[in-house]
């Protein structure tokens, strides 16, 4: 590869003085580079919601969770309805498709369950929901398809400092590292409700639930947490804010384990959301509840206003076909002509107009990054290094 002039680096220069986004934010590594996320204009919004892309009217639907599979191209969604006894099972061929296909219903032999929430792991779906009872339980149900599930099997049914049953609800689980990480409200004391969380290696046993956001209520305004990483910050978005038919509020914290009221960042309209991601890696955010208008499924585009569009996330583009599954876990070794190129975490890149300087053996790869194609205003300066693996390329 060639090593740009000077007229390249000024040009980069003049690219990143006109974003706002000043060198100093790069911090250089032997591995590579971090890109420290910038202030926003103070007019501008860390999330927006776009346009409701496609919807299943008519009927009342609350917490839900929606999850692709890849074997028969069909996307899923679980979800509560009407009475609390069952689940509604819907499928689509898109996400953004209309009307969704109701099919049968899941029941847990009559027991009141809300909030279901499935992840994919080695071959399985695991969906983990709250049965009601004395003490209140979160269970889990295996699948390999979806459409069939076992037997229940108890996750947690923990006790408060003072010795009651604590009122469980809500699971939603993330994978940090080598750990699994499963959110539930519940209540600390016979009193007070938080936010706390258990981990787990194999999904089976869990630790003992410990408190992850607390502001000393009284009130179960602490609804339907949801965690999405981007690059080093955690966002939950929490509902139910006040209780019961309050707000979402969402909140950053640089650890998936804590997170303190000063750490807001958006506040919205909505409630128990689910975050999900499109084959094209566009993202989405989702739309149930209790009022007329709400009531139904919906999905809404979702925009992220932090610059970290290629940063590791939580929640990954889902593979399209078995063959990709199985690649999934094998690094980009090359860019192919004719095919999108990726960076390391197998995002498109995402760098228009950019010029390439080479700094103590690393290229960079500068260039315009368009959060919205038709809003020019809101185009910054991403910073990508040109590499296989480790964010270096052999000369």
């Amino acid at each position: 590869m060639n090593r740009f002039g000077p007229y390249y680096f000024l040009y980069v220069l003049i690219l990143v003085l006109h974003s706002n986004l000043l060198f100093s934010q790069v911090e250089v590594s032997a591995t590579g580079f971090v890109l420290n996320i910038p202030k926003l204009p103070k007019n501008q919004d860390i999330l927006e919601v776009g346009n409701r892309i496609s919807s299943y009217p008519g009927i009342y639907i609350n917490d839900h969770s929606v999850i692709y599979n890849p074997t028969e191209k069909k996307w899923h969604m679980y979800g509560i309805v009407n009475g609390e006894k069952s689940f509604i099972h819907l499928t689509a061929d898109s996400l953004t498709q209309q009307n969704w296909v109701e099919h049968k219903h899941y029941v847990d032999y009559g027991a009141q369950i809300w909030a279901p929430h499935i992840i994919y792991e080695k071959g399985k779906y695991f969906m983990f929901y709250t049965k009601i009872g004395v003490p209140r339980q979160i269970v889990c149900v295996e699948s390999t398809d979806l459409w069939y599930w076992s037997e229940p099997e108890l996750i947690l049914a923990s006790r408060t400092r003072s010795g009651n049953d604590a009122k469980n609800k809500d699971p939603m689980i993330i994978k940090e590292k080598d750990q699994w990480i499963m959110y539930v409200s519940m209540m600390k004391d016979s009193a007070n409700w938080v936010v706390a969380y258990s981990t787990s290696r194999d999904l089976k046993r869990w630790s003992k639930p410990l408190i992850c956001f607390d502001e000393n209520t009284s009130m179960p305004s602490v609804e339907s947490p949801f965690v999405v990483k981007r690059s080093d910050y955690y966002y939950i978005f929490i509902s139910a804010r006040p209780w019961p038919y309050g707000y979402l509020e969402v909140f950053r914290s640089s650890s998936p384990y804590a997170w303190k009221v000063t750490d807001k960042v958006k506040w919205m309209d909505w409630h128990a959301p689910e975050i999900i991601r499109d084959l094209d890696g566009k993202w989405y955010i989702t739309l149930c509840g209790y009022e007329p208008e709400r009531n139904g499924f919906s999905v809404f585009q979702l925009y992220w206003n932090d610059y970290l569009e290629n940063a590791e996330t939580s929640v990954p583009v889902p593979a399209n076909n078995l063959n990709q599954v199985k690649k999934s876990a094998t690094k980009q070794t090359g860019f192919i002509p004719a095919q999108t190129w990726l960076d390391t975490n197998g995002n498109a890149i995402n760098a228009h107009g950019g010029g390439v300087i080479f700094f103590k053996g690393i290229y960079y790869w500068y260039g315009e990054h368009k959060l919205r194609p038709h809003l020019l205003t809101a185009a910054s300066i991403v910073i990508l290094p040109l590499t296989w693996s480790t964010g270096r390329i052999k000369e």
